[in-house]
This record gives C-alpha cells, sequence and structure tokens, in this order.
C-alpha cells in the first residue's frame, strides 16, 4: 500500500479489551526508539495499559488482513497510538505512536494520527 489510503487494507479500530491491550504491549515492548529514549518505556506502557483498560486512557489500533501459516485469513496489529485527556481540557495529548517496522511508510502512522508527518 502506498501513501494513498484510498485503496484501503486496514481498520482502525478503538482497544477496550484485554487481548487487544495485550496486541499492543507485545507491538512496543523492547521497541528500540522506546527503550533507547525512555528508559522506562516498558513499566510506563504497563501502567498506561491499565489506564486504557479502566478507560483513563484511549488507545486505537491499526489492524491489517494477513494470513496464518495455514494460508487463512487474519487481522494483524501493525500500529497502535495511546492518548490521554488533558485535566481541565477537552483536548487529548499523544503519548505515544508505534507502527510495526515492516510496516512503516505505508500510510498507518497518518491513518491513526492524520496529523503525523513521520
Amino acid at each position: 500500500m502506498s501513501r494513498n489510503t484510498s485503496l484501503r487494507d486496514f481498520e482502525i479500530r478503538r482497544i477496550l479489551l484485554p487481548d487487544e491491550a495485550s496486541q499492543i504491549k507485545a507491538l512496543q515492548r523492547g521497541t528500540p526508539e522506546f527503550s533507547r529514549h525512555y528508559p522506562r518505556h516498558d513499566q510506563w506502557l504497563e501502567a498506561a495499559i491499565e489506564d486504557i483498560l479502566a478507560g483513563k486512557r484511549f488507545a486505537f489500533g491499526v489492524y491489517k488482513l494477513a494470513f496464518d501459516a495455514h494460508h487463512q485469513p487474519k487481522v494483524e496489529l501493525v500500529g497502535s497510538i495511546i492518548l490521554k485527556k488533558k485535566k481541565y481540557s477537552q483536548a487529548m495529548e499523544m503519548k505515544n505512536l508505534c507502527i510495526r517496522p515492516d510496516c512503516r511508510r505505508k500510510g498507518y502512522g497518518r491513518a491513526l494520527f492524520p496529523c503525523y508527518e513521520g
């Protein structure tokens, strides 16, 4: 898929369930960009996941169609964004955005966060 997302092979979903949240952990845990710049990212991620499941933070995932080892279709998480509502405001703060390395530069980050230029 090119940056042109008019032919979408993905969908955006709000993360609400524990299984979905564990997919975010698997996607982000050990990501070099986070571990290099945020030495305690894994600890922060655990707390953020708890907040997501409690409704204190918001997370969205981008899922695309893939095939398993038996050539059966499945959807898989290829990116996520975690947001936090600012106190005393209706504004949301982006806490992190993560796209799986093999899925970067294909428009998924822009789909999750439209003003993202990365």
